[in-house]
């Protein structure tokens, strides 16, 4: 038989058992219940309506991360040269260069000598600037700036120094009074018709309006210093012959 204090301590035990169970059943019926209403946050990584989303880079709407402008870039100038309007290259000018002159003719000087005599043409008193109406002599002496002429393009004789050309004396436009002995003079104008002169292939000078020829005074084919030249009919002959050199 059991004592009464070992009865007591049984019914403690008892007790004990059943408060036990009682809240342990309690408990599990508690946690049973709530888990019908409640709903427990879900652990899927598919649900993003309230889950965080994960930290990877290739969903743009889930960072801060700011997108790149649609605004196209202004478009860089090309650095092809070959187009002016795009560098700074001066095009040249469309402006024509000025006509380049015509070179000057070349003038050839020469004295004027008798052949048969030897003696030159020269102004009489042997100025290099004669005035008008010297009349034209032989004379010793061929080099000399005094007795250097030209044969211009209108066929005048220019004296080189004085820049006067040969002229027959009187200056008459008509033939019938350019007369035998007329006398031939320095005078200042030039590229008249009536003082063309034309050289022969036998060396005499004609006077082409009166068609006489250039003579020494008295005719002789040796002529002294100071003999004037005179036109006079005749071309053919050796002692009216010249050379220009």
């Amino acid at each position: 038989m059991l004592t009464k204090e070992e009865k007591i301590g049984l019914l403690i035990v008892v007790i004990c058992v059943l408060v036990g169970g009682y809240m342990y059943y309690s408990k599990n019926n508690s946690s049973s219940g709530s888990s019908s209403t409640t709903t427990p946050p879900s652990t899927s990584t598919d649900d993003n309506s309230t889950s965080t989303p994960s930290n990877a880079a290739s969903d743009p709407s889930a960072s801060d991360t700011t997108l790149p402008s649609t605004t196209p870039a202004p478009a860089t100038p090309s650095s092809n040269t070959s187009d002016p309007s795009a560098t700074n290259t001066t095009l040249p000018s469309t402006t024509p260069a000025p006509a380049t002159p015509a070179p000057a003719p070349v003038v050839t000087y020469f004295s004027i000598k008798h052949r048969s005599g030897g003696k030159c043409v020269h102004p009489n008193g042997g100025s290099n600037n004669p005035s008008n109406g010297t009349n034209l002599v032989l004379w010793s002496g061929c080099d000399e700036e005094k007795n250097k002429f030209e044969l211009t393009a209108s066929g005048s004789l220019k004296h080189k120094p004085s820049g006067k050309c040969v002229h027959h004396n009187g200056g008459s436009t008509d033939p019938a009074k350019i007369v035998n002995g007329t006398a031939l003079v320095f005078w200042s104008s030039c590229d008249e018709d009536k003082i063309k002169f034309e050289r022969l292939s036998n060396g005499a000078l004609k006077h082409v309006l009166s068609g006489k020829c250039v003579h020494p005074s008295g005719g002789s084919s040796n002529p002294g210093n100071g003999t004037k030249l005179v036109l006079w009919d005749g071309c053919d002959l050796d002692r009216i012959t010249y050379d220009f050199n």
